[in-house]
């Protein structure tokens, strides 16, 4: 069997609506997922993660501090930054520290092949996801689908298949 079946990937988030949406969607491409509510239980747990998922802007340490703080612990785990309120000095770590940033809402399309790559390759795509620079606002209501975070569709309003499927939370 693959791999990515038996990855750990803990997510971070403190909204408990999103930190369950990107359970069941990492659980759902068959990851073995973790959830916590800030950065301070992960850095408590002494679990292994093969990927961190974490939200920028936490109560507490911020999402860029915990990236700092697993470095300094020597914890060599792939982050991957997530957002709702995208700020210049959150992109710009990213950049710098070559992390995968998403704003929220997040495509399901782009944040599995994220975790997949960051898992097989340590730091996971580097470069920011062009679709992601598009302000979710100026997304059209039918490119939602598959969207955390964005209205969900159910299977029945569905045309078709897609790779992955839409995520329903």
């Amino acid at each position: 069997m693959p791999e990515r079946e038996y990855a750990r990937v803990a997510v971070v988030e403190d909204d408990s609506s999103m930190r369950t949406a990107l359970s069941r969607l990492l659980r759902f491409a068959r990851f073995e997922v973790q959830t916590f509510g800030s950065a301070s239980e992960l850095l408590a747990t002494p679990v292994e993660f093969k990927c961190v998922v974490v939200d920028v802007h936490l109560g507490g340490m911020t999402g860029v501090e915990l990236h700092a703080a697993l470095e300094r612990a020597g914890r060599e785990v792939p982050v991957i930054l997530i957002t709702g309120y995208d700020t210049p000095v959150a992109e710009a770590y990213a950049r710098e520290a070559g992390l995968p940033y998403f704003r929220k809402p997040i495509l399901a399309r782009d944040l599995l092949p994220a975790v997949e790559s960051a898992i097989a390759g340590g730091k996971g795509a580097t470069a920011l996801n062009e679709r992601q620079r598009v302000s979710s606002d100026a997304r059209a209501p039918e490119a939602r689908r598959g969207i955390l975070g964005g209205p969900a569709r159910r299977p029945s309003e569905q045309g078709g298949s897609e790779n992955p499927p839409p995520f329903y939370p």
